[in-house]
């Protein structure tokens, strides 16, 4: 696994202290990131992370396990990108994740992705 920190706090909304961690996370793997982004299906999304290649990864921050149950809307995500992650604090049980996303836990300060997410067929070809 490889880290990668965040010089930066916490996020406007009042999401947790992980999507600074997260967005980091993001930056340093090459990808440019967007926070809190509207989609065409009117939802929107917690971070968009988009690389030269053009890969877009949706990452959903979750503060705690009811956060995650209350999401109802998470699969929705999958037709505005090509990889799909949650991002969580060390606290929060990595068990309960879906297993076709992909994983980091992230704090304030970086984020590590544990578990990369299955990738879904390019949006454009």
């Amino acid at each position: 696994m490889r880290s990668w920190s965040s010089p930066t706090g916490g996020s406007r909304s009042g999401r947790p202290k992980s999507n600074a961690g997260s967005g980091g996370c993001s930056l340093g793997l090459g990808f440019a990131v967007i926070t809190e982004l509207p989609l065409a299906t009117g939802r929107r999304a917690d971070m968009v992370a988009v690389n030269k290649a053009g890969a877009i990864w949706i990452v959903e921050i979750k503060s705690s396990i009811e956060d995650f149950r209350a999401d109802t809307k998470w699969p929705d995500y999958w037709a505005d990108c090509d990889r799909l992650f949650f991002a969580i604090p060390h606290d929060v049980s990595q068990e309960i994740m879906p297993a076709e996303t992909g994983l980091i836990v992230a704090d304030r300060y970086g984020a590590e992705v544990i578990i990369m997410s299955i990738p879904r067929q390019p949006m454009f070809t």
